[in-house]
């Protein structure tokens, strides 16, 4: 098979030895390269094999025939019992060794028995992952000079990665990228990184818990990329790390920080990170109670930032945007994108309190802001901050959110799917200036609704019929206002409107004409209509006119309606004056029907130019006091 590229041999457990018959037949004189073409070779769950044999045939000139002349991707997995010498793979780029007993007597390098002669240098290989081998102690970079990638993975004896020079090589400029992973036994890195590793890119440390410092020269200055997770020594010394100096680290992620001493993690970041951070990820971090470091204040270029699993936290507020400088007029987060909060079971406030800016104003909180990822948030409860640029929102697991609100989130395009699941304590949702929302989840909105307000969203609007609101047997509040004028809303449907509602408001409609009265039939617990700048709207249902129930409407800026219902002189005055609370345009009654020696009445129930109070003959109240209303 002289055009053979891959070749994959697994479950032969009663082969014991692959040697020269596999390389030549019967005829290991045959002057025919072995594998000319083989680029890729697999052996998997050979349980059987102890050797592989190396001899070769003779060519013509006398010389010994190499195999796999070609051969650049080598996979051993499942193989117990090999043990031997690898064959010369002078052209190998990439080896890969896995499985917890696979190769178990491997030797040195590798595994016990099988190795790399110590004289050799591999100058071929460029990537090498060693996995679950239990018996390398010590791994010398400078055997592979063209080594591009390094990863180990669960090796349980592996103590230290050295560079030897036995081969007369004074760095690995090569290497990018270097992984640890379960190590547990590794001590230290490799020391003068910065010299012997001058391309190192990225460095992963995972669950390697006995490193306990970085190089003291530091590490190589071209870094990128520092993942740390479940290193509890060598968080501990975050105050030496020295990162600042690294103008190149884009991405830094930190977890699995276990330790219980509370005094290192109250300055945890504060100083510690370089200007050019672009991604930073942040998680589990128990003993934790506040983000309020001086951290993100001086991070100007970040654009992803990923707290997950402070389970301390209460309130993000202030404190997280400023730092200890509530008035340093810097724009908190300027250039994020994307910000996820994962797991934050103790979170319970999102403060969006700003700072002013020179100009006297609030600066504005993620003026950049196009993800947003919340996960595992039980306790949360509250709104959001205004988020002009969002494009993309993540919920699940807010149990506890009752109030969600979206303001200025103008490239949202659809609400989240299965909020019934997702916010099952949801009572207020409240969507403000998101034209490009278009459609509500398929599933509906959590029955815990109580009340809904959209401004804004003529999109949205115009999908009224498939809302779904009749379902809703506990929204009370219902307003559409359209204050750009492009709301299409003519006639209010049949249908559309849930019995349990007992506010409806309608604002700055221009295209509303009509309120169908089988709409308004079944509301009988309607006790507050409102209707503004709705200046083509012909008349009031005789649903609603007629029904005991109502206690308040106000109209105001609808001409048609205001002419028609004109106090004692309108057509149809008759058929709204017995309403307790009227208010028609700049004319205004309060008829106070049950009062006692004090009557108090909320400013929120009154126009400026209000006309008169009435109260039934006979009980008139001592005391009249009039009081704002709960929001100033």
């Amino acid at each position: 098979l002289p055009s053979l590229q891959k070749l994959e041999i697994q479950s032969f457990h009663g082969v014991e030895t692959i040697g020269a018959e596999f390389y030549y037949g019967n005829n290991p004189s045959n002057n025919i390269t072995p594998f000319q073409s083989l680029e890729t070779l697999i052996f998997h769950d050979m349980l059987a094999w102890k050797e592989w044999s190396t001899v070769g045939g003779d060519d013509t000139d006398g010389g010994v025939l190499s195999p796999f002349p070609s051969l650049k991707k080598l996979s051993l997995n499942g193989c117990p019992n090999l043990s031997g010498s690898l064959p010369d793979l002078y052209t190998l780029e990439s080896l890969h060794i896995s499985e917890p007993r696979s190769c178990s007597s491997l030797n040195k390098l590798l595994c016990k028995k099988l190795e790399f002669p110590g004289s050799h240098c591999y100058v071929s290989i460029t990537e090498l992952r060693i996995q679950y081998c239990d018996s390398v102690k010590s791994f010398p970079l400078d055997y592979f000079p063209s080594l591009k990638k390094l990863i180990f993975f669960d090796c349980s004896s592996l103590e230290s990665v050295t560079f030897s020079e036995e081969n007369g090589i004074s760095d690995l400029r090569s290497l990018i990228v270097m992984e640890l992973r379960n190590c547990r036994n590794v001590m230290a890195l490799p020391q003068h990184m910065q010299k012997l590793l001058p391309s190192l890119a990225t460095l992963k440390i995972y669950h390697c818990q006995d490193i306990k410092l970085f190089p003291q020269e530091g590490l190589p200055s071209n870094l990128k990329e520092l993942h740390l997770c479940n290193c509890s020594q060598l968080v501990a010394q975050h105050k030496h790390w020295g990162l600042q100096g690294l103008n190149s680290l884009n991405k830094l992620s930190i977890g699995g920080y276990d330790d219980d001493d509370e005094e290192v993690l109250e300055s945890f970041l504060e100083g510690l990170l370089p200007i050019s951070l672009t991604e930073l990820s942040l998680s589990y971090i128990p003993n934790l109670r506040k983000l309020n470091d001086n951290v993100f204040q001086h991070l100007p270029s970040l654009q992803k930032l990923e707290i997950q699993s402070y389970h301390g936290v209460e309130t993000i507020g202030a404190e997280f945007y400023y730092g200890n400088y509530p008035s340093n007029n810097i724009t908190p987060f300027q250039s994020l994108e994307t910000l996820i909060l994962h797991d934050m079971s103790g979170w319970k406030e999102w403060s969006t309190i700003g700072s002013d800016d020179r100009d006297g104003g609030m600066l504005k909180l993620f003026p950049s802001l196009k993800e947003l990822s919340l996960n595992g948030c039980p306790n949360l409860s509250g709104s959001f901050p205004d988020l002009d640029t969002l494009e993309i929102l993540h919920i699940s697991e807010l149990r506890s959110l009752m109030v969600l609100e979206f303001h200025n989130c103008r490239n949202v395009m659809a609400l989240p799917q299965h909020m019934q699941k997702l916010l099952p304590s949801l009572a207020t949702l409240r969507i403000y200036q998101c034209q490009d929302i278009k459609l509500f989840p398929h599933e509906g909105f959590p029955s815990t609704l109580k009340e809904l307000h959209l401004c804004n969203c003529s999109q949205l609007v115009a999908q009224h019929k498939h809302w779904g609101l009749q379902g809703l047997n506990f929204l009370k509040k219902l307003s559409i206002d359209g204050y750009d004028g492009e709301i299409v809303l003519d006639s209010f449907p049949e249908g559309l409107l849930p019995i349990s509602l007992t506010e409806l408001s309608l604002n700055y409609i221009p295209n509303l004409q009509k309120l169908n009265d089988n709409a308004f039939q079944p509301l009988a617990s309607l006790h507050k209509l409102s209707l503004q700048s709705c200046k083509n709207l012909q008349v009031l249902p005789e649903q609603v006119v007629s029904s005991t129930s109502l206690r308040s409407l106000f109209i105001n800026g609808c001409p048609i309606l205001e002419n028609r219902y004109r106090p004692r002189r309108g057509e149809d005055w008759h058929k709204i004056s017995h309403i307790p609370i009227i208010s028609i345009g700049h004319w205004t009654r309060l008829h106070i029907a049950d009062v006692d020696h004090q009557c108090t009445i909320h400013r929120r129930h009154m126009d400026p130019t209000v006309s008169y109070v009435a109260f039934p003959v006979n009980k008139e109240p001592t005391r009249v006091v009039l009081e704002e209303n709960s929001d100033g």
